[in-house]
């Protein structure tokens, strides 16, 4: 994403909870992935 859109950037846990909560959902767990990169499981509130 970074790479295609230049203005994108990595995000903490804190603000991708405080951005999930801000559109009604809820992080329910951050599942490590073998590369760089995370999975970020989120529900409905």
């Amino acid at each position: 994403m970074m790479a295609m859109f230049g203005s994108a950037r990595e995000r903490s846990r804190e603000e991708f909870q405080r951005l999930l909560s801000a559109s009604g959902f809820m992080a329910m767990r951050v599942i490590p992935a073998e590369s760089a990169v995370s999975i970020v499981e989120a529900a409905a509130a």
